[in-house]
């Protein structure tokens, strides 16, 4: 009986203990699911923002440009076919001919003479002359025939020569290259980013420093002149962020503006400050914001032919 108490008193004891450990561990099951609530973004977010990093000091993004190497190369540029023909024409060349004629006729007989007999020329050796006596007699004729003789002679020459000249050409291609845009994601504090790489968006917070709105018109940053050039609308563009980096001057409008490009491409650039030391031909470096013309505007010409133009706080000679 003592022995059966202890079994059931050592059964009662294991399903205490049982009992004290499922509740300890549902308690923390509990606090943990509870650290973030159901539809709670908090650990995807830390997730995400975390992997960039992957618990490294730094990361880098490497860009890529490209690079032109210009040569020349020998190519069919066409020539030419010499053929000789031969052509025939008549000749008309005017020539007298001789010819021989033969007339027969019959006479009648000589007079007797004094004997009263026939004068008669003696036969000659050949002549059928001999009274009494069979023969014949062949009598030529002669007559003059073209006689035509060839002989070849040289009547000119084609000499065809080769020359060698050069020429100055300027081979126009299209590079590509990586440029790299820095945005602040909320409002992150103790954040530095270089101006140059500054985003014109903010991400998921207030518009970035300057306040530059974003929008349609304002997607994509323009670092070549060509998309001035091959835009349908140039208004279109208007908003959008601009880096140009060693765009030649073309001329010089004032102490604040000035063109920049060729007669291909063309933009016209306003700074707030003054210019400084900016003379057509110099490679300068441009950051700013597209902006249309306004009806008001003095430059009139520009207007009509540009539609828009460039706003930057300054420009700066490329090198420095």
């Amino acid at each position: 009986m003592k022995k059966t108490n202890i079994n059931a008193l050592w059964a009662a004891t294991a399903l205490a203990g049982v009992l004290v450990l499922s509740g300890c561990h549902s308690s923390k099951s509990k606090s943990a699911s509870s650290a973030y609530p159901a539809g709670s973004t908090g650990a995807a977010q830390t997730a995400g923002t975390g992997s960039a990093m992957g618990g490294q000091q730094q990361v880098i993004v490497p860009l890529y440009e490209e690079k032109v190497t210009i040569g020349k190369h020998e190519v069919d540029a066409g020539g030419i076919r010499i053929r000789k023909q031969v052509n025939t024409q008549t000749l008309n060349q005017p020539l007298e001919l001789r010819q021989e004629t033969l007339t027969v006729e019959r006479l009648p007989a000589e007079p007797q003479g004094a004997s009263g007999q026939q004068a008669a020329a003696a036969p000659q050796a050949g002549q059928i002359g001999t009274p009494f006596q069979a023969g014949e007699i062949v009598i030529r004729l002669q007559k003059e025939e073209p006689l035509v003789a060839r002989q070849m002679t040289e009547s000119g020459r084609i000499v065809a020569q080769k020359h060698s000249s050069t020429k100055q050409v300027t081979v126009k291609e299209n590079v590509r290259r990586e440029q790299a845009d820095v945005a602040k994601v909320g409002n992150p504090e103790g954040v530095t980013i270089p101006q140059d790489l500054q985003s014109a968006e903010a991400v998921g917070g207030t518009p970035a420093t300057g306040g530059v709105e974003t929008g349609a018109g304002s997607s994509g940053q323009i670092t070549d002149l060509n998309q001035f050039a091959h835009a349908k609308d140039k208004t279109a563009l208007a908003g959008r962020q601009v880096r140009l980096s060693n765009a030649r001057v073309d001329q010089v409008l004032g102490d604040r503006m000035l063109i920049v490009g060729d007669e291909s491409a063309q933009a016209v650039v306003q700074t707030k400050e003054p210019l400084q030391n900016i003379q057509p031909g110099d490679q300068i470096n441009v950051s700013g914001q597209v902006h249309p013309f306004t009806p008001n505007s003095s430059a009139v010409e520009l207007m009509q032919s540009q539609k828009v133009y460039v706003e930057a706080p300054r420009v700066e000679k490329a090198g420095k």
